[in-house]
């Protein structure tokens, strides 16, 4: 009877485990993810621990839940260590609030286990008593009548080889001895039949709860003759008389009994009871049940009288113990006889426990649905048909669809049609048996029209009967895994061609060091066949004589020990020539297997160039101790490491000295701090160049040298030596000394000469004189030292000057010329000039001595000015009268196309319906307007230097009160006006400021009054003029800044205030009232 049902489940249990440890696996390291991602911040880590929470409490076998526990930690660990330990909510609350989830897990699945082992302990037992029974049991479905299971003893009884021959039949056709018996059981529950072969069968009927269903019960009792029968009744009877053992039986049984009267009080109770409510019998006979009952159970009285009727009524109830506590029973309730007398006995059992585990199986049920509604996994449910029947969210959110939607729809309609002859075909092995799960990669259609690739696992669960009931199906979106599967395809061939394709010479090896790749360059650098080399080792490439095999293979099994090699391999091309290779090998992974990755490198240019290095080091070397100069490198404190026989000899020294007792620099110095002053300056920049001191030699005199020094820093920056070198300058110091006295002498000669002389050295004043000066215009040397020859001559006179150079070059002695040269101020002047080269700061320069004929020239020059002057002037008056002309034309066009621009926003603002672009159109129209009247001001006058301010604001402003057309509200304009010139760059930024102070009083200032008044002062004020726009309207609110404003109109006010380099102030009584102050342009 229960292996039908045990066998079901432990198959569905065998098929899903792997596949749903996998599905845990995954949330597990999903999470874990996300928390990684942000540094398990509260958030994130929150969710980790609810997820663990959950899925620590679904476990029903130790075993599996360590496991999982055991994968959670490592994967956790691996999360923290990628991220250092560095993490938001702190490593103590992840640890604790693990470790005590862990543990609550733990044993809830212990408690799982113990009672689930107890429930099938019981199941056995149940199980074994029914097929090993003498007695026959007949299980039938009451609501068909179809037999569902029958025990050994009834195919005994029967006569039949397997009883799965009269399972599913009916209990009505079933003949024993080809007589209907079981029919007369229909109207009677005991019946009792002679068969032919004179054995007697007793059958009783009973109605019993299996499965939560209700079934008929039917016991077969087999006697082989009527005496026998008739023995099994008597004996009956001896145990229906035998109150005593029936007694003994009701006091140590396990099960909670006690005698009922017919008033509801205790007649008697055995011992469990007692332990069990913490009463002592005597407490309890003679007592109403009332004292233990915490709220009796609905209809008592009805089921009572139904007892003593005769019916055997089951429910449950809650009991109260003597300390308080309540217990959960449930009751069989019965008539019986008690010494003689019909009584009700009560059989209770405790199902606290029980009711706990349903209460546990509840919650794990709510949580079953739960996990699949918020899994990521997609679950779908279908019948036999293929109509979709439940779905989760997941599986609604791969596709798009609702939950009504997939209602309506089959897993047909959203396959590709080209996976559905498979599909079909799975659900159709399912069905035959071929197969317990089915598995295919599948796609569906989503809603939009895209498509989903998915990895299936579709399962078939049946009825009662074993008859297919619907298809189960867990759904995995692999769309992501497939692209990224095409990418790392993608992703293979651009490393097979980076591979075949590279320079370097790339080879692969196994273990046995023998070829299993190379690439396209070793096959074209050494000439062989593919074939030829793969299978064989690398002493193929090897150059007789040339390497040591012997030592190589060793450093190989180096390299699989995990060392890398970077070694020189004289090469063997298949044309025997040879050649040097730098050959790295290093362990790795190829077609999942280690290898041993080689590459190499033709080095025979580079070997050629070390070669070359090696020489030129030998020539450095030569060069260095053959140096007049001293070559010197220290340590950081001064001890000399290295230094040529030139720095030695400088400093009165000899090699014999120095290799005996190394020297050190800081005895050199004629002053103590030289060398720290020194150092900080190697610090500071790194080198010094061109230093000067002076050393004190061996014997103690000093010598002046000139000092090269840098510090020399290793690849990695670290500091390894000084480097440096001393010229001996003393006796360039005594020639030094007489040349300046020589030169001073000669400047002083220069300094005192009448005429003016300069010296430029590459074109370039290095020296003048102070007549030079003088004439030029320069009121110090400083200003003319360093400027170019050729600013100081003209253009026409550059050449001649160039000419007279080479000759001096060509050593010819040249006359005066005549130049005109440019002072300072860019006057001209002419001069009588000779160029001579000279020796000067050692090198060949040129000399010039001039003297100023400009006095001389003045009269010839102020005749011929004359006469131009009165030329010029005649064609300056002709010229003057069309650029009149031409500026009038300007303005006049400039008016023109300003009203153009107006009149467009002027049609724009009409087909807009948005009053605030309107407002926009217009104010912008009336600032063009403003401008254009300027203009229009401008090309009607005389003077276009000047405009006549005063008559230009009247009609501004009353153009402006005619734009906006108020109709509820009578504006006067008042004026108190001067004649005011202004010039056309402080009239526009005007007329500007009057034009939004104007609008501003318009939109603002008359708000719900019939009447307003507008002012507009102007007057000049000394150097000033003052401009006051003034209303008498509802003023300005207190809380404005007019200075500091977001609106535009008094943002531009302030900037055209600032253009005119003037001020503003607001006067905010009885209206408003803007002054502003600026400069005359006279």
């Amino acid at each position: 009877m229960f292996s039908i049902f045990i066998g079901r489940i432990s198959i569905l249990k065998k098929n899903i485990r792997d596949f749903y440890n996998v599905i845990l696996l995954l949330i597990i390291i999903n999470c874990i993810y996300s928390a990684y991602i942000n540094d398990f911040n509260r958030g994130s880590f929150y969710a980790v621990l609810l997820t663990y929470s959950y899925l620590s409490f679904l476990f029903s076998s130790s075993k599996h839940y360590l496991k999982f526990v055991f994968s959670f930690s490592v994967i956790l660990l691996i999360a923290l260590i990628l991220i250092g330990f560095k993490t938001i909510t702190p490593i103590s609350l992840i640890v604790s609030s693990i470790f005590m989830i862990s543990l609550a897990g733990f044993v809830m699945t212990s408690g799982r286990k113990y009672y689930k082992n107890k429930i099938i302990e019981r199941e056995n037992l149940l199980n074994h008593i029914f097929n090993n029974s003498i007695i026959g049991f007949i299980l039938v479905k009451k609501e068909s009548s179809l037999i569902y299971d029958v025990n050994d003893k009834v195919v005994s009884i029967l006569n039949i080889s397997d009883k799965k021959e009269i399972i599913k039949k009916k209990i009505e056709s079933l003949k024993i001895d080809n007589q209907y018996i079981f029919r007369d059981l229909i109207n009677n529950s005991y019946i009792i039949k002679e068969l032919k072969d004179k054995r007697i069968v007793k059958i009783i009927q009973k109605e019993i709860k299996y499965k939560q269903q209700d079934y008929l019960l039917i016991l077969i009792e087999e006697f082989k003759n009527e005496v026998q029968l008739k023995e099994s009744l008597e004996i009956k009877k001896l145990i229906d008389l035998s109150e005593e053992s029936n007694h003994y039986l009701f006091h140590e049984n396990t099960s909670y009994m006690c005698i009922i009267d017919i008033n509801n009080n205790f007649i008697d109770v055995n011992k469990s009871l007692c332990n069990a409510i913490k009463y002592s019998k005597e407490e309890l006979v003679g007592k109403n049940i009332s004292l233990i009952t915490v709220k009796e159970i609905e209809n008592r009285e009805q089921l009572n009288k139904e007892v003593w009727l005769g019916k055997k009524v089951n429910f449950e109830k809650s009991v109260l113990t003597k300390e308080g506590n309540i217990i959960q029973l449930e009751v069989e309730l019965m008539k019986g006889k008690y010494f003689g007398k019909e009584v009700l006995i009560s059989n209770a059992r405790d199902i606290g426990e029980r009711k706990k585990l349903e209460k546990e199986a509840l919650i794990s049920n709510e949580r079953y649905r739960n996990i699949t509604e918020q899994s990521s996994i997609g679950f779908v449910v279908s019948d036999i048909e293929g109509n979709i029947l439940e779905n989760n969210s997941a599986f609604r959110n791969f596709l798009g669809y609702s939950k009504e939607e997939l209602s309506k729809k089959t897993v047909y309609d959203i396959s590709f049609k080209e996976h559905i002859p498979q599909y079909s075909k799975v659900r159709e092995e399912l069905i035959q048996g071929k197969i317990l799960v089915g598995e295919m990669e599948k796609r569906y259609y989503k809603k939009d029209g895209s498509y989903l690739c998915s990895l299936i696992k579709i399962v078939l669960q049946k009825d009662e009967q074993n008859k297919p009931k619907f298809f189960f199906a867990q759904v995995v979106d692999i769309t992501e895994i497939k692209n990224a599967q095409q990418k790392l395809e993608i992703s293979e061939k651009s490393y097979k061609d980076l591979f075949n394709y590279s320079e370097d010479l790339l080879y692969i090896l196994n273990r046995d060091n023998q070829f299993v790749d190379i690439n396209l360059s070793v096959l074209n650098h050494y000439g062989f066949k593919r074939e030829e080399i793969i299978g064989s080792t690398p002493i193929i490439f090897s150059a007789p004589g040339q390497n040591n095999v012997e030592e190589f293979l060793k450093q190989m099994m180096k390299v699989w020990e995990g060392e890398n090699i970077d070694t020189l391999w004289w090469g063997l091309k298949k044309s025997g020539e040879v050649f040097p290779k730098r050959l790295t090998i290093r362990k790795g992974f190829y077609l999942g297997e280690e290898v041993l990755v080689a590459k190499g490198k033709d080095i025979s240019q580079s070997y050629k160039f070390e070669k070359k290095l090696q020489d030129q080091e030998k020539r450095y070397r030569d060069l260095f101790e053959r140096n007049l100069a001293g070559v010197y490198r220290t340590s950081k404190n001064g001890e000399i490491l290295e230094c040529n026989p030139a720095f030695l000899k400088i400093l009165g020294y000899d090699q014999e000295e120095n290799d005996k007792e190394p020297l050190n620099t800081n005895k050199f110095y004629v002053e103590e701090k030289t060398r720290e002053k020194l150092l900080s300056k190697v610090i500071e920049k790194k080198y010094v160049r061109g230093e000067k001191i002076e050393l004190r030699k061996k014997n103690g005199d000093f010598v002046t040298v000139i000092l090269n020094v840098s510090a020399i820093y290793d690849g990695s920056n670290k500091f390894e030596y000084y480097e440096g070198s001393v010229i001996d300058i003393t006796e360039l110091e005594i020639i030094q000394d007489q040349l300046y006295k020589s030169e001073k002498r000669y400047k002083e000669l220069i300094e005192s000469s009448s005429f003016g002389i300069i010296i430029s050295k590459e074109a370039k004043f290095v020296f003048a004189n102070l007549k030079a000066i003088q004439i030029l215009g320069y009121s110090n040397k400083e200003d003319l030292i360093g400027k170019d020859t050729f600013e100081v001559l003209l253009k026409k006179d550059e050449k001649t000057y160039s000419k007279q150079i080479k000759a001096l070059v060509n050593k010819r002695i040249l006359p005066f010329s005549n130049y005109t040269i440019k002072k300072k101020g860019g006057k001209l002047i002419e001069v009588e000039a000779k160029p001579t080269l000279v020796e000067y700061d050692g090198k060949t320069c040129v000399q010039v001595s001039f003297i100023d004929i400009s006095d001389r020239r003045k009269i010839e020059a102020a005749t011929e000015k004359i006469k131009a002057t009165e030329k010029f002037n005649e064609i300056l008056q002709k010229e003057l009268k069309e650029k009149e002309i031409l500026l009038k034309e300007v303005h006049h066009r400039v008016k023109n196309n300003m009203q153009v621009i107006s009149s467009i926003l002027n049609l724009q603002s009409n087909y807009s319906s948005d009053k605030k672009v309107s407002t926009i159109l217009r104010e912008s129209q009336n600032r063009i307007r403003t401008m254009a009247l300027i203009h229009e001001k401008l090309y009607t006058t005389k003077d276009f230097t000047q405009i006549s301010f005063s008559n230009y604001l009247r009609e501004l402003v009353e153009n402006i009160i005619s734009s906006y057309e108020l109709k509820n509200t009578k504006i006067n304009s008042e004026f108190d006006l001067e004649e005011v010139f202004l010039s056309l760059d402080q009239a526009i930024p005007c007329g500007l400021i009057i034009n939004e102070l104007i609008s501003n009083s318009l939109k603002y200032a008359f708000i719900n009054r019939e009447k307003g008044t507008l002012k507009a002062s102007l007057k000049k004020k000394e150097d000033q003029i003052e401009l006051v726009i003034s209303d008498n309207g509802i003023g300005l609110s207190n809380e404005i800044n007019f200075k500091s404003t977001e609106t535009l109109g008094l943002q531009l006010v302030n900037t055209l205030v600032d253009q005119l380099k003037g001020s503003i102030e607001l006067n905010n009584e009885n209206g408003v009232s803007y002054s502003i102050k600026f400069n005359s342009f006279e």
